[in-house]
């Protein structure tokens, strides 16, 4: 019996640091009940929106994802299908369960997921658990926007003319229609609730493993930015939209390791959050009904900072200065 454990995100909710953690843990045999499938890339998306995304679905990852070095190649239906075949039948062979840890679960279309749980079951699954986590809509708002100028898809105006916000229905409801509600564990992203008020210790109770008689090193990845960086990111990304930079991207990837004076954290303007959490209303009332998750939690606020502060232009001298400095870079990369 193999069962198949999907760890669905959301997004911005640790995902990184889970999967860091798993994938380590599997190469190094210290895993006890379980296998995490092993890819070219220890993040599950890559695998699982090639075996099951629809094309509009894979456009985003030749764009944006295949410039941080994942091959063209790998993104073959047939190729990705067999590779995860060829993984559950190591599970079953080692007596071991099989865990898919992927945060763009969550926004496979409905019929995918089907298609996704088909595909498992003729491949040997016979049971299933899926894991998420959800965070409040104002934090949410922070990370996610953050990510968008990082991925050079928009700038600090987009994103505070139109703050992002969660889609909780959109995300989750198809995964209980599919597996049945008993199967699906969606939990808050609360280190007051998380065991070992971490999500990795939290996601390894889940699984049964206890890290420390095992001596699993817990990674703990964080992605966050400046305000500094993130103005900075904002103005390249201006640069690339009016002139077409191609290097543009690949350069915004280097802006976390660049030192600048201010190390104020980045969050959207309070108002932003509001706009946010009157956006995602709907959503939230459907969690509170439908995942037992308290409405306060979702709608509770969240770091922000000073729309003025945001909105500040880039300085030219350091604007120029850095440019230089990651295109110095990028040639050493291109070198290398």
């Amino acid at each position: 019996m193999t069962k198949i454990m999907l760890h669905i995100g959301q997004h911005k909710t640790g995902s990184s640091s889970i999967q860091a953690t798993l994938d380590f843990a599997q190469k190094r045999v210290q895993l006890k009940k379980w296998r995490y499938l092993q890819s070219d890339e220890r993040n599950h998306s890559f695998i699982i929106s090639s075996a099951f995304g629809s094309e509009s679905y894979m456009k985003y990852y030749k764009e944006i994802k295949s410039s941080a070095g994942i091959p063209r190649k790998r993104f073959g239906k047939r190729f990705a299908q067999n590779r995860i075949f060829e993984e559950i039948q190591s599970a079953k062979k080692s007596n071991l369960n099989l865990i898919v840890s992927a945060e763009d679960l969550c926004i496979l279309h409905e019929s995918e997921v089907a298609e996704m749980r088909k595909f498992f079951v003729d491949s040997g699954a016979t049971s299933f658990s899926v894991v998420g986590y959800i965070r409040p809509v104002a934090e949410w708002s922070n990370s996610f926007s953050q990510q968008l100028i990082r991925q050079s898809l928009k700038t600090i105006s987009d994103v505070i003319d139109l703050p992002p916000y969660p889609r909780y229905r959109e995300y989750f409801e198809k995964y209980i229609s599919t597996f049945g509600r008993e199967n699906v564990d969606i939990r808050p992203f609360y280190r007051k609730t998380l065991h070992g008020e971490d999500v990795v210790s939290d996601f390894l109770s889940i699984l049964s493993e206890d890290s420390s008689s095992r001596n699993i090193k817990l990674y703990m990845k964080n992605d966050s930015m400046t305000v500094d960086q993130i103005r900075l990111a904002s103005a390249v990304n201006e640069v690339r939209f009016r002139s077409n930079w191609k290097d543009g991207l690949i350069i915004l990837r280097h802006l976390r390791n660049m030192e600048l004076p201010k190390k104020e954290r980045f969050g959207l303007p309070a108002y932003c959050h509001e706009m946010a959490i009157r956006s995602a209303e709907s959503d939230i009332n459907w969690a509170s009904e439908s995942l037992n998750l308290d409405k306060a939690f979702l709608s509770k606020s969240a770091f922000s900072v000073d729309a003025s502060d945001l909105s500040k232009p880039v300085d030219a001298e350091m604007f120029v200065r850095y440019i230089r400095h990651l295109e110095d870079r990028l040639t050493t990369l291109k070198k290398a």
